[in-house]
């Protein structure tokens, strides 16, 4: 599963190892301090419920609203420190995943070269590939501890390992990537094993194939052990805020599934979950006690865990959704299916759509997290779409190639559109790859050329 770091703050990622009102007017005594004034209308904005929305949703599209190609980051720029990657560098590829982190940049292209940027100068700090020898899969930012992790695969093993690396961002900021640190050493991380970071829940989940024991790891301390879980018939682990759900091997029309407490691992309730034999899950998703389910041909069902309740959604509201995101700032979720989003609430009620909001996706294989950015506090989406209507197969009208791309900022509380950027009066080549600096409040892309870009207001 290709995660959030790219495309949506605090969603995990898993990588397996293989081949976001004027203030009333009121007369002000002579002589009154101005700050007065001001403290009155932020305490009337506080009071006023109705007043503070208002704000904030000014704030959100103003925070959105003209922004202008400030820098380029080319990733292929060459230089003298390309020594030992002169054949990665011969062709460009596309950014597939961009991370931000502070005033630092990282862009990782196709054929796995991972480079580091300032955000302010656009200078170019580092590679973080040690040589040729070294292909990097994924990254992720470890707020916890200020460091940027790297999963990669070598060519010694025929790339069939996983190698995860730690690198505290000063050091990258001053081009130095000897001080990194290997994590998960003991782990066999040859496929079917992999590692998946969860930032809401500040943990790591490891599956060694060769023990077929599953870990759990802090992400403060990325070398502690905070418990295990041996491979009991496990088929799916879910993972969302304070809680994991285990989904166990099928029995006879029941779905065995276990709630762990995320910290300790305790064992918080069993659920033997009635299911449709001889149909194939298709989707299924734990958000707290409700249980998202969908079989092959049939509908997708809302399961409370705690009390045993059903809400069955019809067949025509959802043809085959493919992901869910949850909103856990607003207790409902995003349905994501084909080049649409929605969000619905637990009670099986569609909540929104989005207005001119058609889904792109420059690449096959590409799946959601590719193309959209959900800001941390989940009041904004920001994603790559297309022009045209989504017609009732899911599909956009028109002819793909020649549809206009642009990035579209929209809010989730209302399903506006608050902002678009063309990104063709910069560059002609397609994007393949968004991200959101939270901190400068800049968009940030990436091109089938290995080019980025920051879009700053």
């Amino acid at each position: 599963m290709r995660g959030a770091g790219t495309a949506r703050e605090g969603e995990g990622r898993r990588w397996e190892a293989s081949g976001d009102r004027p203030a009333t007017s009121k007369r002000r005594r002579v002589g009154q301090a101005s700050s007065a004034g001001l403290y009155q209308r932020l305490t009337e904005r506080e009071i006023d419920q109705k007043v503070s929305r208002s704000f904030a949703r000014r704030s959100t599209r103003e925070r959105f609203s003209n922004l202008q190609l400030r820098l380029s980051l080319d990733i292929y720029a060459r230089s003298a420190s390309l020594t030992g990657l002169e054949t990665m560098m011969e062709r460009r590829y596309r950014v597939e995943e961009i991370c931000s982190a502070g005033d630092m940049v990282f862009g990782l292209t196709e054929n796995g070269i991972c480079c580091a940027f300032e955000r302010l100068s656009g200078r170019r700090t580092c590679i973080l590939n040690k040589d040729s020898s070294e292909v990097v899969r994924s990254l992720f930012h470890n707020k916890s501890n200020g460091t940027l992790i790297t999963v990669s695969v070598e060519s010694h093993d025929l790339y069939t390992s996983l190698r995860c690396r730690a690198t505290p961002l000063e050091s990258l900021r001053s081009g130095d990537i000897s001080s990194r640190v290997r994590l998960f050493e003991a782990e066999s991380l040859r496929w079917p094993g992999f590692v998946e970071f969860d930032d809401v829940n500040g943990i790591v989940l490891t599956f060694s194939a060769t023990d077929s024991v599953y870990k759990v790891w802090s992400m403060q301390d990325p070398t502690k052990v905070l418990y295990h879980l041996p491979d009991s018939n496990i088929e799916e682990i879910k993972i969302s805020p304070g809680v994991m759900m285990i989904m166990r091997t099928n029995e006879e029309g029941l779905l065995p599934l276990q709630v762990r407490c995320i910290e300790t691992g305790k064992v918080l309730s069993e659920v033997r979950q009635e299911i449709e034999k001889d149909k194939r899950i298709d989707v299924v998703e734990q958000f707290n006690e409700k249980l998202i389910l969908k079989q092959e041909q049939s509908p997708v069902r809302i399961i409370d865990l705690l009390n045993g309740s059903v809400v069955q959604l019809a067949n025509q509201e959802f043809r085959k959704p493919v992901a869910f995101i949850f909103l856990y700032e607003y207790n409902c979720f995003l349905a994501f299916e084909s080049n649409t989003v929605t969000v619905w609430d637990f009670t099986g009620n569609l909540v929104r759509h989005f207005e001119d909001h058609a889904l792109w996706f420059p690449y096959p294989g590409l799946d959601y997290t590719s193309v959209i950015y959900i800001t941390q506090a989940q009041d904004v989406i920001i994603s790559i779409c297309q022009d045209g209507a989504v017609n009732s197969n899911g599909s956009v009208d028109g002819d793909p190639s020649s549809s206009h791309i642009s990035i579209h900022i929209s809010s989730i509380n209302t399903g506006r559109c608050l902002a678009r950027i063309d990104p063709k009066r910069a560059s002609d080549p397609k994007i393949s790859a968004l991200c959101y600096n939270e901190t400068y409040g800049e968009i940030i892309t990436g091109n089938e050329n290995g080019v980025l870009q920051i879009w700053s207001n």
